[in-house]
């Protein structure tokens, strides 16, 4: 699968604002506000949950 740099530019900030602890919902509303990005809070919820399942360790 080839990466897309803008989407994983997004799916650092969406990390980043979850780790400061902003809701689902406060994500959404920004993503639309700064990148245009239409994703509902559950989108993010997903987002969020296929990421760390990406980046985890091999155990």
């Amino acid at each position: 699968m080839v990466k897309n740099p803008e989407q994983q530019k997004i799916i650092r900030v969406i990390q980043t604002m979850r780790k400061n602890r902003w809701s689902y919902r406060e994500i959404s509303k920004e993503l639309k506000i700064k990148f245009d990005v239409k994703l509902s809070h559950e989108g993010v919820r997903r987002v969020l949950k296929s990421s760390e399942k990406t980046q985890r360790p091999p155990t």
